[in-house]
């Protein structure tokens, strides 16, 4: 993580980024237009859904 980017983790009170959504990239090889890539997985549920969170 870039260390500009580290140092407003612990000093953003506008937007309170919280540890669990701060995630890693990592380097990307063989791809002319990126150098990183992330993986991200998330869950969709339909509204009104009242199942486990």
């Amino acid at each position: 993580m870039p260390l500009l980017l580290s140092l407003h983790l612990k000093t953003d009170t506008v937007f309170a980024v919280k540890p669990n959504l701060v995630v890693d990239f990592t380097p990307l090889k063989g791809d002319d237009k990126a150098t990183f890539k992330l993986e991200y997985n998330i869950d969709l549920d339909p509204k009104g859904y009242k199942g486990k969170l």
